[in-house]
């Protein structure tokens, strides 16, 4: 009836998709006043993923924000580049600066370290062997080029004053962290590196 029709034209009901009635009769009612359109137009129009009413605001809110996000990780990139390279060209300068001497304390960089990281430093002392420590697990390569777990071992190096630097010295293999399995004799030794915070 003309009644039936009305009630069930106003209804907010989907029109299913092919695999929700799988073996089903579908009967849909139409008005014959309504204009004559496409079956996909209907489908697109009326599926639960097309676009309807006021979602096209949501995907329009949703593309203005991914695209302030990326257009954000680009700023960020292009900052974090400018400061790579100022790094770059800090310790490509200071490397070059002539080695300091250090024979003891107060040190060169006493009040102020950031002016000289990434300087070469000459000091002469000998390594306390006892206070060593491992920082780790770090992995690392052995003599053949192979990745191996193994630490970083910090020594202090006691000058001739008396004063006292921690020295890097570089990967140690997990299989060599017992001091027996290294001979290492107290000795005046003359150390070259890099300066870090």
């Amino acid at each position: 009836t003309p009644e039936d029709i009305e009630i069930l034209g106003q209804s907010k009901l989907l029109y299913p998709a092919p695999y929700e009635v799988e073996g089903s009769v579908i009967i849909r009612l139409v008005r014959l006043s309504d204009p004559v359109t496409s079956p996909v137009g209907r489908v697109v129009r009326n599926r639960q993923f097309g676009i309807r009413g006021n979602e096209k605001w949501q995907l329009l809110a949703m593309g203005v924000v991914c695209t302030l996000m990326i257009y954000s990780l680009g700023i960020w990139q292009l900052r974090r580049m400018e400061w790579k390279k100022k790094l770059i060209e800090m310790r490509r300068t200071r490397l070059a600066m002539p080695r300091l001497q250090v024979a003891g304390s107060p040190y060169p960089w006493k009040d102020n370290v950031e002016d000289f990281v990434y300087r070469v430093v000459d000091v002469r002392g000998v390594f306390d062997h006892t206070r060593e420590m491992h920082i780790g697990p770090r992995p690392g390569t052995d003599e053949d080029g192979a990745t191996v777990a193994g630490y970083l071992c910090v020594t202090p190096l006691r000058l001739e004053d008396g004063s006292t630097m921690l020295v890097n010295r570089g990967h140690l293999p997990a299989d060599r962290i017992d001091r027996a399995t290294r001979k290492e004799m107290p000795a005046w030794v003359r150390v070259r590196g890099i300066l870090e915070e």
